[in-house]
């Protein structure tokens, strides 16, 4: 038999091979070892209202046998409450008497879902996205809440007075339509209630939230001329989308949170939180994201994992984030698995701090539950005679996102990040939840952020661990990051390690933390490196620079940027993002996406058709979730480019479907592409491969200069067949703002990266030489140049350093000219200092008229920071003039230029 196996999902095929058949003498001495002991475990079993009294029986006396020592009965709301509102307890009455006549504990669990008998009048339930009625009970319904608790009380009330001695242990009430605390739906996916209930509901909460119609616009990029013109969102995409997600929480709560109320004012049992799905997909589209907010009240918190769910990362997320509470978990079947996997779900649950065990739906057959015996045997005997596991100080630890998982509605990357840890030391962990969706005033934004002005060398780290799986690096000393905001507070985001170093702080300019250290002793990811609160309202600019400097410990200087999070009083408008999935539309072109298919002659468009766009050929399809699949033609999802500028192309292309062991060898896999227009642009040459069964799939991430009316085209092609080809590729577009600062694209070629260096030869502009690594003026004078650090000097002719827009809008010119030679002790003050300014192609654009002196002594120099409008091939010109001589004229002047996005 298995005793006390710590066992993961990756470790499962090792119970597979060794199940055990052992049975002990005395199995009921032991399921009671610690009966009524505070730290008691319990292993129920959960018989789903089932109406036949005889099987019920049956049930009730086959657990005792195999040692269980609870009992869970379920019981729909028709089968005690009649159509006109009187209660029928006959069914219950019996049911609970044969299980207290056994002296066996209970717990009850009450679907309330489908409404009394007769079912909820219309008003009262939920409608789905397409307005189609079903039968679940909206919570979002006054009157159906009113009837829901009535019943509930009445419930609690009857059986802790009839039973005294064997009170419930606890009652649940389940509106949700699988019998959980969560959000129904109906055909669109579970995506919420959109009943008049629910808008009216949803409508009233925004005006308290937004107060003004105005500000709703603002943080949705919206028109609306009231609140009486909103209609509820399908997803969860954007800043709508996550206020949404935002309502449903506050319904859902609101709801359990008066169930809570309702059992504690009548007590003698305990308030359990069911959840049926635990930080995935369904966990987005049920509301259970931020279960710690949904358990406040609750004394007991329930998951119903599916057996093949990574059990050891979902009860450890429970117990990091509830401490104090009881922790339960429920186990599906008798049909979706093995024994050897039912008892690694159940033995996982056990030893990592579950209190309660408990299956589901085992009820249709007792000759199921019979041939599962050995199972339920197994459980009983190496878990009921030990208490509650007790888990102190666990020796690692890691941090997840809820708003993350709302954003990418998956946690496969998180599981292997715990996996990766689990294998390595196979013992309960912490999962520390990061409350984001909760921090109502709070915009987290990503490291992509198109508003970000990165300067010096990073790159893009693809991790399990972090915010959105990826985060900014680098150790190049001097290099940064900087970003705008409006609010009062700000937080940087980030991973601390054995390999990370220190950066400098600043704050609208001033320097507000001197070597903030990210050294740790093991990868630590989405940590608040640093906080500033009590900003005054308004805007503000955080600036992170690396140092290049480390802690003694570390093996490295790497500064990272996973993300920022700001309080802003203010609704921030969302970011200009074109992204696929958030924008797909039944109207080709609309947000500048089509949908189209290469016939071999060239790109046609695709036909909308039963709620997706549908190509000639059955599997030629691109819906809504970005699941596509070429047929015969290539699958061709495109977008238009609304205007000039430089964009980025970042997205993930995964295979959905494999052959596997169905069909060995008869997949071969998609191979894809980025054109623009006729030219491609990802991979350089070629295709990019994915095997058939690249679950994972690879990344892109590229930026490139478009003209308005550009076409960026992602190309699928099936390669032989299309066997197993169902894929998914969302790709978002945003126009970004490269910085071009002169001494990051300092070059020895002569308009790389748009910059000349040139000077004044009187007649008008003259290319430098290059010589000695720098670039040098004419032979006749010794100190013309220009140098890397964009240390220069100007001897008799004016130097004209410049750069040339590559298309049309409006760029941000800043930085600082100054002295680097003050003269020293030597002949301080000797000099004259220099002159600048700065010209548009032959107009000058700074200061407003004449030159700005620069005095002999002054080291920290003047600074520049303007708007110009400019044509693609305007030129910016950087003039400086040695003044009267050239003594100790030594200075810098690195501009730095960016694009406003508009």
């Amino acid at each position: 038999m298995f005793k006390k196996a710590s066992i993961c999902a990756l470790s499962i095929l090792l119970v597979l091979s060794v199940y055990s058949a052992y049975q002990p003498a005395n199995r009921q001495l032991i399921a009671s070892a610690n009966s009524g002991n505070a730290d008691q475990r319990y292993f129920m079993y959960g018989a789903g209202d089932t109406q036949d009294m005889n099987l019920y029986e049956d049930l009730v006396d086959q657990a005792i046998v195999y040692g269980m020592n609870s009992f869970r009965v379920w019981f729909s709301w028709s089968s005690f409450q009649n159509e006109d509102g009187t209660f029928d307890w006959s069914l219950m009455d019996a049911q609970l008497d044969y299980i207290d006549n056994k002296n066996m504990p209970f717990a009850l669990s009450l679907y309330f879902a489908m409404g009394p008998d007769g079912g909820l009048p219309e008003a009262e339930r939920v409608r789905d996205a397409s307005g189609a009625l079903t039968p679940y009970l909206s919570i979002n319904s006054a009157t159906a809440m009113d009837k829901m608790v009535e019943a509930y009380e009445a419930v609690i009330s009857r059986y802790t007075a009839r039973y005294p001695t064997n009170k419930p242990i606890f009652v649940s009430a389940l509106f949700g339509m699988y019998g959980e605390n969560e959000i129904s739906g109906g055909g669109n996916g579970l995506m919420g209630d959109y009943s008049e209930a629910s808008k009216q509901a949803f409508r009233s909460w925004l005006l308290d939230r937004y107060e003004d119609i105005s500000s709703l616009n603002t943080h949705w990029g919206t028109q609306y001329a009231s609140f009486a013109q909103v209609e509820p969102p399908t997803d969860f995409n954007g800043n709508k989308g996550l206020t949404w997600y935002q309502f449903r929480h506050h319904a859902l709560k609101s709801a359990v949170d008066r169930l809570a109320d309702a059992n504690h004012a009548i007590g003698g049992t305990k308030f359990p939180l069911v959840m049926g799905s635990m930080f995935d997909d369904s966990a987005s589209k049920r509301g259970t994201l931020d279960f710690v907010d949904l358990a406040e009240k609750a004394d007991i918190v329930f998951v119903d994992d599916g057996p093949e769910y990574n059990h050891a990362f979902s009860m450890d997320l429970l117990r990091t984030n509830l401490p104090g509470k009881e922790l339960a978990h429920e186990f599906d079947g008798p049909d979706l698995a093995d024994n050897a996997t039912y008892y690694h779900q159940a033995s996982t649950a056990f030893e990592h701090g579950a209190k309660y065990v408990t299956n589901g739906n085992w009820n249709k057959s007792l000759q199921k539950f019979i041939d599962r015996g050995q199972l339920f045997e197994d459980i009983v005997d190496d878990y009921l005679g030990d208490p509650v596991t007790e888990i102190n100080n666990p020796s690692q630890s890691m941090f997840v996102s809820d708003y993350d998982m709302l954003l990418n509605r998956n946690s496969a990357a998180y599981q292997r990040y715990y996996d990766t840890l689990y294998v390595n030391n196979p013992e309960p962990m912490n999962v520390h939840l990061l409350r984001d969706i909760d921090r109502l005033d709070w915009h987290k934004t990503n490291n992509d952020d198109p508003s970000l002005i990165l300067q010096g060398n990073w790159t893009e780290q693809r991790e399990d661990g972090p915010f959105q799986g990826d985060v900014l690096a680098t150790d190049q000393v001097g290099a940064s990051v900087e970003f705008t905001f409006n609010g009062d507070r700000i937080e940087w985001i980030g991973s601390k390690g054995t390999d990370h170093g220190k950066a400098d702080i600043y704050i609208d300019g001033l320097l507000e933390a001197s070597g903030v250290d990210l050294y740790a002793g093991q990868k630590q990811y989405q940590q608040v490196l640093y906080a500033k609160d009590n900003l005054t309202d308004g805007e503000h600019t955080i600036k992170i620079v690396a140092t290049g400097q480390k802690n003694a410990l570390s093996s490295d200087a790497f500064v990272n940027l996973d993300a920022l999070s700001y309080h802003f009083t203010e609704f921030p408008a969302p970011p200009k993002i074109y992204r696929l999935s958030s924008q797909y539309s039944a109207t080709q072109g609309e947000n500048g996406w089509y949908y189209q298919y290469h016939d071999g002659n060239g790109y046609v468009n695709m036909t909308w058709n039963a709620g997706r766009w549908q190509g000639p050929n059955p599997y030629l399809f691109i819906e809504s979730t970005t699941h596509m699949m070429p047929d015969g033609y290539d699958v061709v999802p495109v977008w238009k480019a609304p205007k000039s500028g430089t964009i980025r192309i970042k997205g993930n292309v995964k295979k959905d479907d494999m052959a596997g062991a169905i069909c060995p060898g008869c997949a071969d896999g998609i191979q894809v592409k980025i054109m623009k227009n006729g030219t491609q642009i990802w991979p350089t040459t070629g295709w990019q491969q994915l095997a058939d069964d690249d679950l994972i799939g690879v990344w892109h991430d590229l930026t490139v200069n478009v003209a308005q009316n550009d076409l960026i085209y992602f190309v699928m092609n099936q390669k032989t067949n299309n066997y197993w080809d169902g894929s998914s590729w969302d790709p978002s577009i945003s126009y970004v703002a490269p910085v071009y600062q002169l001494s990051a694209q300092y070059s020895n070629v002569q308009g790389q990266e748009g910059w000349r260096y040139q000077y004044d030869g009187g007649s008008g502009p003259v290319d430098m030489t290059w010589v000695n690594n720098r670039w040098q003026g004419p032979g006749s004078v010794d100190y013309s140049f220009v140098e890397p650090t964009a240390h220069l000097m100007a001897e008799t002719y004016d130097l004209l350093t410049n750069w040339e827009a590559p298309f049309d809008g409006t760029v941000r010119i800043y930085g600082t000219a100054k002295m680097d030679d003050d003269g020293g002790s030597g002949c301080y003050g000797c000099g004259d200092g220099i002159r600048v300014k700065i010209m548009k192609n032959g107009t000058q654009v700074w200061p407003s008229s004449g030159w700005q002196s620069i005095q002999a002594v002054d080291l920290i120099g003047v600074a520049h920071d303007i708007d110009v409008q400019v044509q693609q091939g305007d030129r910016i010109y950087f003039v400086v003039n040695q003044n009267a001589n050239i003594y100790y004229d030594g200075a810098s002047w690195n501009p730095s230029i960016r694009y406003r996005i508009s």
